[in-house]
């Protein structure tokens, strides 16, 4: 189930465990319910880095990647034994391998390829008209 973006953080239900809660205001006459207990995702998805929280009881906690970082880079490398890499390390490869290293590709998003010329002249990538006029990033082909 999709929720609508507020601020740039898009919410997803993640999963719906259930928890079974004994309601006993009724007094003698206690009843049994079950309850769906959901998570919320929450995912900012920057042009420079992205972050995702999780939202359990009323209370968002960040979390953090691999590197223990609560960001990444917006960055993905596609490397040539057919590796894909995210984050800091792709960051990294963007030196030594710039055409197969995407960054700042929200300029693209939902966007024409006619409306980006300007845009395509500072990535290293390549960008190329699509299916019904949409700019594409094109890796090895």
């Amino acid at each position: 189930m999709y929720i609508p973006a507020h601020k740039g953080i898009h919410y997803i239900l993640k999963d719906k465990p259930k928890r079974r809660v004994t309601d006993r205001r009724g007094g003698a006459n206690a009843q049994e319910r079950e309850f769906l207990m959901s998570k919320i995702l929450g995912i900012d998805l920057g042009t420079t880095n992205s972050a995702m929280a999780v939202l359990e009881g009323g209370s968002p906690t960040i979390i953090v990647n691999a590197e223990g970082d609560r960001t990444t880079p917006s960055v993905v490398g596609f490397r040539a034994d057919g590796d894909r890499v995210v984050g800091k390390a792709t960051k990294n490869q963007a030196v030594t391998n710039p055409k197969n290293t995407v960054f700042s590709i929200k300029r693209f998003m939902g966007r024409k390829y006619s409306e980006c010329t300007s845009e395509i002249k500072t990535v290293p990538y390549e960008v190329k008209e699509g299916q019904g006029g949409r700019a594409v990033v094109d890796i090895e082909g």
